[in-house]
């Protein structure tokens, strides 16, 4: 079958609703997709077939992203490097009154959250009804004639029936007649995916000259992107985390930026862009690392073990957010009730308990707090010893453990394969466990409450980190 044509795309916007309606109702009440096909088929082409059954397997994936998949249209590729609608929205808090130009826009998910944001108030988190934008005027830029088409749609999917949507290379924007504008680079050209600015599109040189006719800029990049040296220096460096992930990097300059020549880590709650948890400061913060020399150290391993989240340790705060989640003890020490370091390779901190740690930091707000210690999951260490599986085993059935997770940092186990075992371990252990269960309430004169030996889903949790070169197993339980 030939690639679609823009005719064929546009008939989707305007005329495919009722085709995509009809294909949902039937997949809905349990239709087979052939059985759809040929229904289809019965007043649509091959092609137009496949648009309409793309978009309905597209729209139920973005529903993860978007509160109005329903009414949007996507493309694969671009529904995976679209901004979701939280982070869209909190993104959009930091720029400034005024015109705003949203670059390489895509489908257009930071288009929504900029239009949605940029109304004070916006009805309690509600998006704006069109007649509230007069006061504001937004561009959404792209090169791709389809991405324009499927932008205005979503744009109105969301409420503003006239969105300003140019199918224009960005670098004809006339950019000093806007307070600020959002880019995010092409990071696919050519088909190979590229983390590096250099080979983005627009690629370095441009977006530099871009900043020098307009610096209040905010730049999407990728989570492991390595940022130019003078970037560094002059944007704000933030990364975006969301549901365990780290989501974007995200480089602010002139009055978007808030730190600039900082590093921040924020995560967000699902609430509308609200933030759990931030944090500020640099890559050359200290900490204290756990000294563990043998094996016979490892009982220093106690108390709490976190993991920062996945955002932390991508923008390098894991010993800044350490530092600030340090205080003193009642002598004045300070560090001594705070968090140490295991090892410089690998992120995990141990310290004291999550409730410790926040009303320990003397001078600062129940809101800052929280929110440095948002950032972190916490497990109780019930032991540290050398990797030893049945040593691990023992732990296990000691803590009544029904259910494990294994986690690494750096590949020193295969974690996926070491939780099937161990999973596999409780379940015949357990098995084990009902059949003496059964034996001993028949002999109890048939007390069958307690046959089937259960004792409730208790999950607990192996961390295999390496010390001085040898690899360790923390067993213990989240909380």
């Amino acid at each position: 079958m030939s690639e679609p044509t823009i005719e064929e795309y546009e008939w989707l916007v305007k005329e495919g609703a009722a085709a995509i309606r009809q294909a949902t109702d039937l997949l809905d009440a349990g239709r087979a997709m052939t059985s759809v096909v040929d229904a289809l088929r019965k007043s649509l082409s091959p092609i137009r077939t496949h648009l309409v059954l793309e978009q309905v397997g597209l729209r139920e994936k973005a529903a993860a992203k978007f509160s109005q998949a329903a009414e949007m249209f996507f493309t694969d590729v671009k529904l995976q490097q679209s901004t979701s609608e939280t982070i869209a929205l909190y993104k959009a808090a930091s720029f400034p009154d005024g015109a705003i130009a949203d670059l390489c826009c895509g489908i257009g998910g930071d288009s929504v959250g900029l239009v949605a944001a940029s109304v004070a108030a916006a009805n309690e988190g509600a998006f704006p009804a069109d007649d509230q934008l007069s006061e504001r005027s937004f561009l959404h830029v792209d090169l791709d004639p389809v991405c324009c088409k499927f932008a205005t749609e979503n744009l109105r999917a969301y409420g503003w029936q006239t969105p300003d949507v140019l199918c224009d290379d960005v670098a004809h924007v006339d950019l000093a007649a806007f307070s600020a504008w959002h880019l995010d680079p092409d990071r696919r050209v050519g088909g190979n995916r590229t983390a590096a600015v250099e080979f983005g599109s627009p690629n370095e040189q441009v977006i530099a000259s871009m900043l020098e006719k307009n610096a209040n800029a905010m730049i999407k990049l990728a989570p492991a992107c390595t940022v130019p040296p003078e970037w560094e220096a002059s944007a704000q460096l933030e990364w975006i985390g969301h549901g365990g992930e780290c989501k974007q990097l995200v480089a602010k300059f002139g009055n978007v930026a808030g730190d600039p020549g900082q590093r921040t880590t924020t995560v967000l709650n699902d609430d509308g862009g609200k933030v759990r948890g931030a944090v500020t400061g640099s890559v050359d913060a200290d900490v204290e690392f756990v000294e563990v020399h043998d094996g016979s150290d490892l009982s220093k391993i106690c108390g709490y073990i976190y993991e920062p989240h996945a955002a932390v340790r991508a923008a390098g705060l894991v010993n800044e957010l350490a530092s600030q989640l340090g205080h003193s003890d009642e002598a004045g020490q300070a560090g001594k009730l705070g968090l140490k370091r295991l090892a410089m390779k690998q992120s995990y901190l141990v310290g004291e308990s999550p409730a410790k740690l926040a009303a320990g930091l003397s001078g600062s707000s129940d809101v800052a707090r929280t929110s440095l210690v948002n950032l972190l999951a916490g497990f109780e260490i019930v032991a540290a010893s050398p990797f030893d599986r049945k040593r691990i085993r023992r732990e296990l059935e000691a803590m009544k453990a029904t259910h494990v997770e294994v986690k690494t940092q750096t590949k020193l186990i295969d974690a996926l394969q070491e939780q099937k075992r161990l999973n596999a371990f409780l379940k015949s252990s357990k098995k084990s466990a009902v059949k003496s269960a059964a034996k001993s309430a028949r002999k109890s004169a048939g007390k069958s409450a307690a046959a089937d030996g259960s004792t409730g889903h208790v999950l607990a949790t192996v961390i295999a980190v390496k010390l001085r070169d040898q690899l360790v197993a923390i067993v213990g339980r989240r909380i």
